[in-house]
């Protein structure tokens, strides 16, 4: 992985957080959205900005991102747990528990099917929190865009690095999770 791939995958995630935690009291998110911004678009001076942490940095992502990734999952489902939503936070941790045990203990046939039944469950669950939202904006947008962001390292997976890859599918799909579960409860 390049310099500038790595420049752009921290970018698009500090841009994500900040987006995710803008309208919360939490202090930086501004920062991360500039920061971010200049990360994925930077001039030549900007690319030098994590040259120090090059090399733990990539190896912290190539050996460690699909680990983490999945926690991710944990702040909408504690979000629906707050708001009372129980039958989407129940989705959210069967997921959560089926993902990781097919990731980390047992990397069998019968729980990739479970995953990919639960995770199409709660996909079905986003599209109808996004409905009785009634596509509430700015959230509804963010979903989508998150979704389709997601998608995009979804497919990738196969033909590039499929840690850094699954993982930032992990990561997009919990944005996608909190942003039909904002949409819903604003």
């Amino acid at each position: 992985m390049n310099k500038e791939i790595l420049h752009k995958i921290v970018g698009i995630v500090l841009i994500t957080l900040g987006i995710i935690f803008y309208l919360t009291p939490i202090p930086g998110t501004t920062f991360c959205i500039i920061f971010g911004l200049f990360l994925l678009f930077g001039r030549k001076r900007g690319t030098n900005i994590l040259n120090k942490f090059e090399a733990k940095i990539k190896k912290y992502i190539k050996n460690e991102t699909l680990e983490w990734s999945n926690f991710f999952f944990l702040i909408p489902l504690i979000i629906a747990v707050v708001y009372h939503l129980f039958w989407y936070a129940v989705i959210l941790l069967v997921v959560f528990i089926v993902s990781y045990d097919f990731h980390f203990l047992h990397e069998t046939r019968n729980i990739y099917y479970l995953d990919v039944i639960f995770s199409s469950i709660l996909m079905l669950s986003n599209c109808i929190l996004l409905f009785l939202g009634y596509f509430l904006l700015p959230y509804s947008i963010f979903a989508v865009i998150s979704a389709l962001v997601a998608l995009v390292f979804y497919f990738r997976r196969s033909k590039h690095d499929y840690r850094i890859n699954h993982s930032l599918w992990h990561i997009f799909s919990a944005a996608v999770c909190l942003f039909c579960l904002m949409a819903f409860l604003y």
